[in-house]
């Protein structure tokens, strides 16, 4: 419902600002003062152009600031500014050391500059030779080289694999030597390395210990509630069959409905039946499907040939039917669904997934009281559920292992610290270390050093100097590397960079060669044997050739970039991923375009006084932006309402200069409807954004705005609004003009000074004649119904890559897949033929 919307839409956006405000906590910064750092006469070019985005933020953290002042708190970066601001005051601390503190953040180095009358010793271990490698504070000042051998470094496929191979190492060091360190760059690899110890060594002769905390989310009852709170707000199938196949519910159900274990599985696997046949893409459609399956068994077990036979099926799908009417039903309320299911449990202490259970149930069960302080939390409150959800979702457990003999599993950062002789690195991949944070739309890596925040460049230093000195102050070969090639969705990976910058020369091409060869086969998963029914069926296009009606420019661009999304789209609709908290891109350049449109069609349209423009555009963005309640738009809202006014204050520029060149709007939105050559039964029909004409040499201008940064080559769109123009006899623009028009895209970047008209170098005369016969060559494969193969290029997968299995290839039906083929075959004979016809 809408109300459950905007509860999503505010705790997205609150968890997005509060990232925001954690990031700069870091360095006991607020908002407010990175406004400041805007303002100053120093400040880069990117931060004093994002200055209104940022007071927007300022005056949020403000707002949320005063209503946590309100019941008694106050924000983490405030009281963490104050203590840096402050200094150590405690009159028993007489000097501070700080041991090998390689990545000692901007709030620490502000909280120790403060602290007066106090010695601070900062240790390093390193060679006294190398103390010019550090800054005051102990930080490599650049990237150091760790004396690394290709012998030993190992590359895997997978995760799994490279787990295997770690666990098998450890199984062949003599019971008499002592094992080396294990450190695991990636936490999420963890699972992985668990599960191969336990293959590979008896519980009681060695187990490894996690020391990490565990999400709640990948645990067996976070994953069970994440699924029932999906299908209590979506009620979609997918959700529906993921509860129903839990152990603990099949549990649930037995003792719910008075049935043996074994019935409740019986009825269960009736599902995979009913999916095939049906397909059903809801929880209602399921049942629906399963009452309407049992009533034709019924039906069946009447006719006469059946002689009054009782359907064991028709028994099982009853019962299936009540199993899905009483899980729906309980899972209205995930919270409570799961203290049904778990009621009549009784754990034992020794069951590793036991206690498991029992450490998520209490990491949730705290979560959940904090919640319940929230007011209407008790009532229900769609707000106090989202907020719920979202805190639910960075929850996390400690899980100590039973056993006597265990191995720490310890985090990269922990590796300066580890005795051992030996070391066993896992996961050592780029983006794992060095540690990369990837852009950051409010916080990039520019904006943090600007702000003298840990910066990309400061975690390379740091992590190349740890590997250094792991490698350094051990025996060579004591140093063991280990990584995959592919991540579980088969992401191709890299080995960390820092393995290759001690290699000597010489080796280098053989290591290259022996890490990254066969990355992209060597870890494909292997296909999936899927149900005919479940592969996607697009529906047969009519015999060739079927002419549209019409079609519009874009929409024809459309099909040129990709003919098999073009299906998809007109299939399935356009893709509404459900972006709650922000506009997606579509809406966001509507948003851009109906102010613009406003501007065309106003008086405003004719001013070359670029404030005029400026303050008219930014007025009609607060009026079309959508509020979210009766205070007005959401934070992210009114963020991306600021980034509109923003592209479009460099749009006022760039069109007063336009005016006073002496072009004038001369229509706005107007449509044209064309056919391109005579072979073709289909019509073009479009909408032009705006036509100029230059009140001083009476030329034309098609001008189409775009939230682009720079001009895509290759669009037919505005050469097609040449042709409709030209052949338009619906106003007098003069046929000399109109055949002389010149073709203008308006983009609208999100850096002001980059906003432009940009004329397209593919609407000019001289290309008319080739753009209208790729046109006319498009119309006329679309005739004949061809959507195959999908273009390299194309972003199918992104809008529809839940309905469509790994590639088209293995997720579609192969009768389609053959009848694209013998329709492209037929079109190419067309061709061969028309083309021996010319030349004849």
């Amino acid at each position: 419902g809408a109300e459950q919307r905007d509860a999503r839409r505010a705790t997205d956006a609150a968890r997005t600002l509060a990232e925001v405000f954690e990031i700069l906590s870091a360095g006991a910064l607020t908002a407010a003062d990175v406004v400041e750092a805007a303002v100053a006469p120093d400040a880069p070019d990117g931060l004093a152009a994002d200055l209104p985005r940022w007071r927007e933020i300022a005056a949020v953290e403000k707002a949320a600031a005063e209503a946590l002042s309100r019941r008694g708190l106050a924000p983490r970066a405030f009281l963490r500014k104050k203590a840096a601001e402050t200094g150590c005051v405690d009159p028993d601390v007489e000097q501070i050391v700080l041991p090998a503190l390689v990545n000692i953040s901007l709030a620490a180095r502000k909280f120790l500059a403060a602290t007066k009358d106090r010695e601070t010793t900062v240790l390093v271990h390193a060679s006294p030779d190398e103390a010019e490698l550090f800054d005051e504070w102990g930080r490599p000042r650049r990237e150091c080289i760790a004396p690394t051998r290709p012998q030993d470094i190992e590359s895997l496929p997978g995760a799994a694999e490279e787990a295997a191979a770690i666990a098998r190492w450890f199984r062949s060091i003599p019971s008499t030597d002592a094992l080396p360190a294990l450190v695991a760059c990636d936490s999420s690899a963890y699972p992985e390395l668990e599960g191969a110890f336990r293959d590979v060594f008896p519980p009681e002769e060695l187990a490894l210990a996690n020391p990490s905390l565990e999400p709640f989310k990948r645990s067996t009852l976070g994953r069970l509630y994440i699924c029932a709170r999906t299908l209590s707000r979506k009620g979609d199938y997918a959700s529906l069959s993921a509860v129903l196949r839990s152990g603990d519910v099949a549990r649930w159900l037995s003792e719910e409905l008075g049935k043996e274990p074994c019935e409740i599985a019986s009825a269960a696997a009736e599902l995979d039946e009913v999916q095939n046949a049906f397909l059903p893409k809801t929880a209602s459609g399921a049942a629906a499907a399963v009452k309407s399956a049992a009533a034709c068994e019924e039906k069946a077990a009447l006719e006469p040939e059946a002689s009054g036979r009782h359907s064991p099926r028709c028994a099982r799908l009853r019962l299936l039917a009540e199993m899905l009417d009483a899980t729906c039903a309980a899972a209205k309320d995930p919270w409570r669904f799961l203290r049904r299911v778990f009621a009549g449990l009784e754990l034992d202490g020794r069951n590793p997934a036991h206690r498991e259970l029992a450490a998520a149930a209490d990491a949730a069960r705290r979560t959940r009281e904090d919640c319940m302080r929230l007011p209407g939390a008790e009532s229900g409150d769609a707000l106090a559920d989202a907020v719920f959800a979202a805190m639910l979702d960075k929850t996390a457990y400690v899980l100590e292992p039973e056993g006597r003999n265990l191995i720490q599993a310890s985090g990269w950062m922990e590796l300066q610290w580890t005795s051992e002789d030996e070391i066993v690195i896992a996961g050592m991949n780029e983006g794992c270390v060095p540690e990369t944070v990837l852009g950051h739309a409010f916080v990039p890596d520019s904006l943090r050093k600007h702000l003298g925040l840990e910066t990309n460049a400061d975690r390379a230093a740091r992590d190349s100097f740890i590997l250094a000195e792991a490698a350094a102050c051990r025996a060579p070969g004591a140093v063991k590397v280990f990584m995959h090639k592919t991540a579980a969705d088969g992401t191709v990976l890299k080995p960390s960079r820092l393995l290759f910058a001690g290699v000597p020369a010489a080796e280098l091409p053989r290591m290259a060669l022996r890490l990254y060869a066969g990355a992209g086969e060597t870890g494909r998963m292997p296909g999936r044997d899927f149900p005919p029914a479940w592969r996607l069926k697009p529906p047969f296009p009519p015999p060739p050739p079927r002419w549209r009606k019409t079609i519009s420019p874009t929409r024809l661009d459309s099909y040129r970039e990709c003919p098999f999304n073009f299906m998809l789209e007109e299939t399935f609709g356009e893709h509404s991923g459900d972006k709650a908290q922000e506009l997606d891109s579509l809406h966001f350049g509507r948003l851009c375009h109906a102010a613009l449109e406003s501007f065309a069609k106003s008086e405003v349209g004719r001013s070359a006084d670029e404030n005029e423009i400026r303050d008219f555009l930014r007025a009609e963005v607060d009026r079309l932006l959508p509020a979210c309640d009766a205070e007005g738009p959401h934070a992210i809202l009114r963020l991306q309402g600021q980034a509109a006014k923003t592209r479009l204050d460099g749009f006022a520029r760039i069109q007063a200069a336009w005016r006073r060149d002496g072009w004038i709007v001369e229509h706005s939105e107007e449509r044209f409807e064309a056919r391109i050559r005579d072979r073709n039964g289909t019509r073009l029909r479009g909408i032009v954004d705006r036509i100029d004409r230059n009140e001083k040499t009476g030329e034309l201008a098609i001008i189409d705005y775009k939230t682009w940064k720079t001009v895509k080559k290759g669009s037919l769109q505005l050469a097609l609004y040449r042709t409709m123009l030209q052949a338009s006899r619906k106003h007098p623009y003069g046929e000399s003009a109109a055949r002389n028009a010149r073709a203008f895209w308006c983009l609208l970047s999100d850096d002001p000074s980059e906003t432009k008209f940009a004329e397209d170098a593919d609407s000019t005369p001289g290309m008319q004649t080739a753009r209208e016969e790729e046109a006319a060559a498009l119309l006329e494969s679309l005739a004949y119904g061809i959507y195959w193969p999908p273009s390299r290029t194309s972003r199918w997968r992104d809008k529809f890559g839940q309905m469509v299995w790994r590639t088209p290839e293995e997720g579609l039906d192969p009768a389609w897949i053959a009848d694209q083929q013998r329709r492209r075959e037929a079109f190419d004979a067309m061709l061969a033929a028309r083309e021996g016809g010319v030349r004849g």
